[in-house]
């Protein structure tokens, strides 16, 4: 199909799904994207832990140097995969603080709020950052705050 087919049908506002044979090329580019994406992640995979997509939104409360959360700085980020060990996500700016609080949306039960040691951030293009951390401990959501449920401390 070439471009002034391609700029009628987006003019007339209409989309349709290639049929038949023009559906292949299309089809083989997306199988190898897909294959390549799945190869990178068996590399990816020689973790103790499996890791689970979670592209759900997450909070993520920030914890200073003293332990101190900082409730007016909360921001919402984009989950990306999920371990027993740790969490990996995405967001617009980079985070400037070591320990965070994330809250984790669950579908039947309160949100789950874990303390988590931030230990990469990198930058991947188009205004987002790639941020990994290490799951520390429970935390309690209060009136007043949070409070860690163990020896670990904010």
């Amino acid at each position: 199909m070439d471009t002034t087919v391609i700029s009628n049908i987006i003019s007339r506002g209409r989309f349709s799904a290639p049929q038949g044979g023009e559906a292949e090329p299309m089809r083989a580019a997306l199988e190898e994207v897909l294959i390549a994406e799945s190869n990178q992640q068996q590399n990816r995979e020689d973790r103790r832990d499996m890791r689970h997509p979670f592209p759900k939104l997450i909070r993520l409360t920030p914890v200073d140097s003293q332990g101190q959360t900082i409730l007016d700085d909360a921001i919402t980020v984009v989950g990306s995969n999920l371990s027993v060990e740790g969490i990996n996500f995405f967001c617009k700016e980079p985070i400037p603080f070591r320990r965070v609080i994330v809250s984790i949306p669950q579908q039947s039960s309160p949100d789950l709020h874990v303390l988590v040691d931030l230990k990469w951030c990198r930058f991947v293009g188009g205004g987002w950052f790639d941020n990994g951390g290490k799951f520390i401990n429970l935390v309690k959501k209060t009136a007043r705050g949070f409070l860690v449920l163990g020896k670990e401390r904010l």
